[in-house]
Formats: C-alpha cells, structure tokens, sequence
C-alpha cells in the first residue's frame, strides 16, 4: 500500500514536471463543492466496502498517516526553501528541477495537491468507520479533532480557488480638487492584481477623511476615512481595522491621495473575499475543543477512580 502511495506521488510530480502547475479559479465553487461531495463519498464506500481488507485497513492506520505527514512537511519546507527566480533568468540544474517540479508555488503543484486529497480520504474513513461502529459520548474528542482536521484542510484547500483581492480607487465626495459630479463622487469598479476591472456590487464613496499628526514634526500618525455604499450606509475605515459590507469579503484601507492629505481626491481600499473562512475558523474551534477534551479525559478518570 505504501509503495503505491509513492507511486502515485511520483506520477503527480511528472505530471507537474509535464503540465505545470493548476490554475488555482479551476478548482473554483462549484467545482469544489463537487470535489468534497465525491471525497467523502469514496471515503465512506471504500472504508464500507473494502475497510476489512488488508489495505483498507492500512488507508485508516497511523503509519500511513505518518507518511502523509511526513511528505506534507517535507513538500512544504522544500518549497519554502526555493529562492525566488529573478525575471528573465533561466534556472539551471537542480533549481530547474524544483521549479519545473512546482515548489516556487507548491500550494498549486499536483504532488502538494494530491498530498491534500489523500489526507482528506483517510480523515474521512476514519470517522465514517468511528460513526458506524457504535459512536460513544467518549468517542466525541475523537470525533472533534478529525472532523476540525477536515474541515479546516478542506476549507483551506478548496477556499484558496474562491480567495480573491482587488484594489478599488474610493473618489471623494467632498474634495475641493475634484468638482462634485454623481460619476466621480462614488465607484462601483475594483481591479485585480492583472489591472483587469470588475464590477462591485454596491457603490462606494468618501465623505470624510480624518488625519491626525505628530505633534513633533507633523508626519501623519493616524488617519481614517468615512465611506458610505450605496447612499445610504455609512462606516469608518483605519489601517489595521477592517470592515465587512457581507458575509464574505472585508474592506480595509490601504492608502490615500498622498499629493493632498488634509482632504484627497481619493482612498485606496483593499476588498478581500475569502468565503470559506468560516470553515476554516469552524475547523480550528472544533480541533481546540477535542484537544481539551483529550487534554482533561484522564485527569476526569483519574479523579473518578480515586473517589
């Protein structure tokens, strides 16, 4: 079982080395959701049907969770190793290969990928087995820790394809070095790290823009601008503090007309949409939770035994 998990991480890397890495908007919603509804599938069918074999058996062991581990760690800390390849240079040698092979950008190379999809199919026959096989109240620390796992490495994995940032140029409303006129007094256009444009869906505009100096020598210390979307509601925005218009993205400020900053013409707004957070966040509490409960499990048997 082992051998063939190699062999399947040794196809990936030639895959890689042939192709290149994925196109991380290709794994995209609803792609994803696609992809976890057919890997939890596979984990419950294989661990239902096959889980009594010899191999199965070996998919839901710790020695092959190790390997799992292990080849993670390492891909990950070759890949943070991989110095930066300066424009218009050629690598040579052992760097042509590492570059070729993805680690410039593991996250997106098929053998870091396929690492990923392997760990999320032994968490799921892990816990299908746990559920199906008389689940206890003592089994929940189990349960926790596993579930937290997957959901937190499969909202991190399939949430990066939905990640996206924009930058968006916030015109002012009140400036005296832009004439107030209904098209330059608010957006609703952002632009992505390529320059390309992309509509918001809401319109944004700044009304007022604050700044406090030092006392000592007059640089600019603090500063906050008010925006409002759409006409109607209004919010404040510094540096450090960002604002959540939905659910799923955040606002934070990012800069401001630096040739007049008493009162500029414009802010520069970060909007950063990451909708899979929540899971991610969820994963987290869930691993904290079933780690305390694996943490006091024994002093509370251990206090109950001596009474």
């Amino acid at each position: 079982m082992y051998v063939s998990f190699y062999i399947l991480l040794l196809l990936a890397l030639v895959a890689q080395i042939a192709w290149g890495n994925i196109v991380a908007t290709s794994l995209a919603f609803p792609v994803s959701g696609a992809l976890i509804v057919a890997l939890s599938a596979a984990g419950y069918v294989i661990d239902k049907e096959y889980g009594h074999t010899p191999w199965g058996r070996q998919l839901r062991s710790p020695l092959f969770t190790c390997h799992l581990m292990g080849s993670l760690a390492a891909y990950c800390v070759l890949g943070g190793l991989m110095p930066p390849l300066p424009e218009a240079t050629e690598p040579t040698g052992l760097l042509w290969l590492g570059y070729r092979a993805g680690m410039d950008n593991f996250p997106t190379s098929l053998p870091f990928i396929t690492l990923l999809l392997c760990c999320l199919l032994q968490l799921t026959m892990v816990v299908s087995r746990r559920l199906r096989h008389g689940w206890r109240i003592s089994d929940s620390a189990f349960i926790l820790v596993h579930t937290g796992w997957w959901i937190a490495v499969a909202s991190g994995f399939f949430g990066s394809s939905d990640f996206s940032e924009q930058r968006i140029v916030v015109p002012s409303a009140y400036s005296d070095n832009v004439p107030y006129t209904e098209s330059l007094a608010s957006t609703r256009t952002a632009y992505d790290r390529q320059g390309h444009k992309m509509a918001l869906p809401y319109s944004l505009s700044l009304t007022r823009f604050e700044m406090t100096r030092n006392a000592a020598d007059g640089t600019p210390s603090r500063y906050t601008a008010v925006l409002e979307t759409d006409g109607r509601k209004t919010f404040r925005l510094e540096p450090g503090k960002p604002f959540a218009p939905t659910w799923s993205e955040r606002l934070l400020l990012v800069s401001y007309d630096a040739a007049s900053p008493d009162h500029p013409a414009y802010v520069i707004i970060s909007r950063v949409c990451q909708p899979w957070r929540y899971g991610i966040l969820i994963g987290i509490l869930m691993l904290m939770a079933g780690t305390i409960l694996f943490t006091i499990r024994p002093l509370v048997a251990t206090s109950h035994s001596e009474q």
